[in-house]
């Protein structure tokens, strides 16, 4: 089994999730599952923390696609924390995902702007 570890919290009205490991077709159908069955209908949005992921393949991208899809039907928004340089900014932006999601430096960088489109 791939290792994974997801530790999710609430900070200023937005779920924050901090990623380590790897996410494959073993643990990302569950990997959406947490994320969305933390976000309340009061909660601006999700910072998900990618820093620590190592490896992230087909179904790990399908899976963030579809938490983009079901955050969009409560008009809530998804950002990912990337370090400019990370190899995984490359994927999410051959596969479009960056189009979808906001991408980040920083968790507070993330949360600032997920505060500022939704005023």
């Amino acid at each position: 089994m791939t290792r994974l570890s997801l530790d999710l919290s609430e900070r200023d009205g937005i779920i924050v999730g901090t990623l380590d490991g790897e996410i494959d077709f073993s643990n990302a159908r569950s990997v959406g599952e947490q994320v969305l069955g933390s976000v309340s209908n009061e909660a601006v949005g999700v910072v998900l923390d990618m820093s620590g992921i190592r490896y992230l393949d087909s179904a790990g991208v399908s899976m963030f696609f579809e938490v983009v899809r079901q955050l969009e039907v409560t008009r809530q928004r998804l950002a990912l924390v990337l370090p400019q340089h990370a190899p995984l900014r490359r994927l999410l932006s051959i596969t479009s995902l960056d189009a979808q999601v906001e991408m980040c430096e920083s968790v507070d960088d993330c949360i600032r702007g997920l505060q500022e489109m939704s005023t």
